[in-house]
């Protein structure tokens, strides 16, 4: 009996090691092999008390044997990082960069026609796949300077709406069927005052944003750096400075009336409820939810497009720095490589993006029904989700304050479909030599006020710019 129980022993012990082989496997991933290498990043923004615990982390879960450095700049980032592009005592491998609206000089096209950034062109798709699968060839190109791609693009959606997000439940009160332009707008506006004066009528976030309000009046901008539009419809594309146009006067005094009559406000006090979102950060059209400061399930909303005579447009994958920036990798990089394969592991899968941008799940947020909380903090700490991410945001995998996850699978769709019937502005991939701005300082705040000679200067070369690079595009 005694050697049976041995036999039947030494039996479940070989099971149990066979049956857990795969797991051990999984549990215990083989290191990497790699040289250790530290990667610097240069970021806006400032770090955050768990910061240096996420990214001790982030590289260990990558198994790409790294150690993650971030120098954080919080003020003057474009000034700061030419210093610190040029600092022998800290190489960066990567850093934040934006399009062409940010600051000329350090735009992906400047620094990589002047040989300080890697030709990713090869690299990123070789490399990185899982970023470049997200991207169409139209995508790629668009970015390429001379041929050659220096930029990371960012994930998020490059498409929007011009649109306005009002109260289903208001409508209904009203009586009123849909919002197809601004007079359908005032006309609501009207009766909020009139019947829910407890009710702000609009709140809005598109108050220096040409590109926004110029497609409500059929104008595309070139970029909000020059201010300079021109007419969808025009073949000739002929530019014309936004303030100068009939339909600049027309809305400003459309908003000065509204103001006038306490329709709006950019400063909602958070404690009374809004009638109408209306800004640049509208990206479908349909149905949605309202926030509201007195109802935490918010209020069913319906966000309507006011620039249909126009296609769904989608500007560059990478805009402003802030809003939409990409990643560049120095052509001083010693560690190009392991900088691409890691930014591939953060899009690899949800896990890894949500450790990057989000921190530590139970610790710097939880999740109920897909809905991100951050846990209470000590007064002055911020949580790890503040840092500046948005070179990192993938729209695919970003989750919600507010949305389940069932809701924000809907939307997502909604949005997705949306990018997919949109088409790039006529001007896209076409990125103005500003030198003659900077020869007559000239910049869009004071273009107008120029006198006639260096307006049309301004003007007139960067015209010729953009009618050489429609005919070659041809």
């Amino acid at each position: 009996m005694k050697g049976l129980k041995q036999i039947l022993s030494i039996i479940l012990c070989v099971t149990l090691l066979s049956g857990c082989g795969d797991q051990i496997k999984l549990n215990h991933p083989k290191k990497s092999s790699l040289p250790p290498v530290n990667l610097n990043f240069c970021w806006i923004g400032s770090e955050t008390p768990a910061a240096k615990a996420v990214l001790k982390e982030v590289a260990e879960k990558s198994n790409l044997n790294i150690t993650i450095n971030i120098k954080w700049i919080t003020l003057d980032y474009n000034q700061n990082l030419e210093d610190e592009l040029s600092d022998p005592a800290y190489p960066i491998d990567a850093f934040i960069i934006g399009g062409n609206v940010d600051y000329p000089e350090l735009t992906y096209s400047t620094l990589g026609k002047n040989g300080e950034l890697l030709d990713l062109t090869k690299l990123l798709p070789s490399v990185a796949p899982n970023i470049y699968k997200n991207f169409s060839k139209e995508d790629i190109d668009s970015l390429k300077v001379d041929g050659k791609l220096y930029v990371i693009p960012s994930l998020k959606l490059p498409a929007s709406i011009v649109g306005v997000t009002v109260r289903k439940d208001l409508m209904k009160k009203y009586n009123m069927s849909a919002i197809n332009n601004l007079d359908d707008l005032e006309a609501y506006f009207a009766k909020v005052k009139e019947l829910d004066s407890n009710i702000t009528p609009l709140t809005y976030n598109a108050e220096d944003d040409t590109e926004f309000y110029a497609r409500l009046y059929g104008y595309v901008c070139l970029n909000n750096y020059t201010n300079l539009v021109y007419k969808y419809d025009d073949p000739k594309m002929k530019l014309i400075p936004w303030e100068a146009t009939a339909a600049y006067k027309d809305l400003g005094d459309r908003l000065r009336s509204w103001y006038q009559k306490g329709y709006m406000s950019d400063t909602p006090d958070g404690k009374t409820d809004v009638a109408a979102i209306f800004g640049s950060s509208q990206y479908l059209e349909g149905n949605c939810i309202m926030p509201s400061s007195t109802s935490s399930s918010g209020f069913e909303g319906y966000t309507y497009r006011l620039d249909k005579d126009m296609p769904i447009l989608k500007s560059s994958p990478i805009t402003s720095m802030l809003d939409n920036g990409g990643i560049a990798i120095s052509i001083n990089s010693k560690n190009a490589n392991r900088t691409l394969k890691f930014l591939n592991w953060v899009q690899a899968n949800k896990d890894n993006y949500n450790l990057m941008v989000y921190g530590r799940v139970g610790k710097d947020y939880t999740l109920t029904k897909g809905i991100i909380s951050l846990p209470p903090l000590s007064v002055g700490k911020d949580p790890y989700y503040d840092w500046n991410s948005s070179p990192f945001r993938n729209f695919s995998y970003d989750l919600s304050d507010f949305y389940t996850s069932d809701s924000l699978k809907g939307i997502k769709a909604a949005a997705n479909s949306m990018v997919s019937k949109a088409v790039y502005v006529p001007h896209n991939g076409f990125v103005p030599n500003y030198s003659v701005i900077e020869n007559t300082a000239l910049i869009k705040d004071d273009l107008l006020g120029a006198d006639s000679a260096k307006k049309n200067e301004v003007i007139g070369a960067i015209q010729s710019q953009l009618d050489a690079f429609m005919k070659s595009s041809k």
